[in-house]
């Protein structure tokens, strides 16, 4: 019973949290939390992974943000769709678009659960969005979500920050709240989606005890 009573109580915690983090990401106007060096080495390893994979057919990138990193993968997609839960980020990623309007790519404002499971496609990104959500039932039904679009022989690439102990739990000045999970749970779990990692790229090493990595993961 006490266990149990535990369970209970970790599990309201992380469902307040969870609402406290959707209702940030919803109002959210930037995604730029870290520095700006760390954006160029996302950038830098992103277009990198991408280089080296075959012309993609489609393409998802979920939690797009203003559309930055969506706007590369575009370049290597025969048609790409950005989905994020801020209508002002999406406003963003469709302004700068024009500056690029040669890209076959489209913004939607939709949460992860919203995604339409349309046809699967040839790359799933998902970057810096998983640690986002605290609650394990939200996350797992993200991360399905996310595996479910991709096609056979399909790619899925993810970001996150990872811990290397422990699970971690964050919560910052106005209502950003993470979730860092330990490395080989998170890897376990793309594992036992059905899919293998492929490549997995440290961009930094956020402090002492978590890493921020890239993978690359193949469906079976």
């Amino acid at each position: 019973m006490y266990l149990r009573n535990l369970w209970l109580a970790a599990t309201g915690r992380f469902g307040r949290l969870q609402t406290v983090s959707d209702g940030y990401w919803r109002q959210c106007n930037s995604t730029y939390l870290a520095s700006s060096g760390y954006y160029a080495k996302r950038e830098a390893a992103l277009a990198e992974t991408l280089g080296a994979l075959p012309a993609l057919r489609a393409a998802i990138d979920i939690g797009c943000g203003d559309g930055r990193f969506t706007r590369l993968i575009a370049h290597h997609a025969g048609q790409t769709v950005g989905y994020d839960i801020s209508s002002t980020l999406i406003a963003d990623a469709r302004d700068a678009l024009r500056g690029e309007a040669h890209l076959r790519v489209q913004f939607e404002v939709a949460a992860i659960d919203d995604v339409p499971s349309l046809e699967p496609v040839t790359l799933v990104a998902c970057m810096g969005v998983l640690s986002c959500l605290v609650h394990d039932g939200q996350y797992a039904r993200a991360l399905k979500k996310c595996t479910s679009l991709v096609e056979p022989g399909g790619y899925l690439l993810l970001v996150d920050t990872l811990a290397e102990n422990s699970d971690v739990t964050r919560a910052y000045r106005g209502g950003y709240v993470a979730r860092y999970r330990r490395v080989d749970h998170y890897e376990q779990a793309i594992l036992n989606a059905g899919f293998s990692i492929i490549l997995r790229r440290t961009i930094a090493r956020m402090s002492a005890r978590s890493v921020n990595n890239l993978y690359l993961c193949s469906r079976q």
